[in-house]
């Protein structure tokens, strides 16, 4: 019998597939659409500042996803793609 494990074993629990990244923007979809809605009825009122506010807050949003991101991708970078 040869030393080492048998060429038909298998481990009892499959390695669970990671998870997608993509994930992560659930959370910003969401805010983005209760967002601009609230930001469509300050456009209607004619509220300027509010209208303007959303918009930062919009663009600070999807600026944090985008780092996200970033930072993301340049770890794969860093430390290599883990299959």
């Amino acid at each position: 019998m040869q030393p080492g494990t048998p060429p038909t074993w298998r481990p009892a629990f499959a390695n669970p597939r990671p998870e997608s990244p993509l994930r992560a923007l659930a959370v910003p979809a969401f805010l983005t659409l209760v967002l601009v809605f609230l930001t469509l009825i300050a456009w209607a009122a004619g509220a300027l500042d509010l209208f303007w506010t959303g918009v930062f807050w919009e663009a600070f949003l999807w600026g944090g996803v985008l780092l996200y991101f970033v930072g993301l991708s340049f770890d794969r970078r860093i430390r290599g793609v883990r299959a």
